[in-house]
């Protein structure tokens, strides 16, 4: 256990380093599940009254959300 703590503790990153780091964690993290993301449930109503009421339908959902007055 030490000898892998020694290992971890050696690893350094430069700015550059990190944000390519960070990117291919994001990128092997989304890739692995890329196939069975879909259309989450809390997005169908929104998609609903888009396409079977139209946009100023939409928007008029909107008007009467306080988060969405700012």
């Amino acid at each position: 256990m030490k000898k892998i703590t020694n290992r971890l503790n050696s690893i350094t990153f430069t700015p550059r380093s990190t944000v390519w780091f960070l990117l291919f964690i994001a990128v092997f993290t989304y890739a692995l599940f890329f196939w069975q993301r879909g259309f989450y449930w809390d997005e169908f109503p929104w998609a609903w009254i888009h396409y079977r009421l139209g946009p100023a339908m939409l928007t008029k959902t909107f008007t009467t959300s306080r988060p969405f007055w700012g």
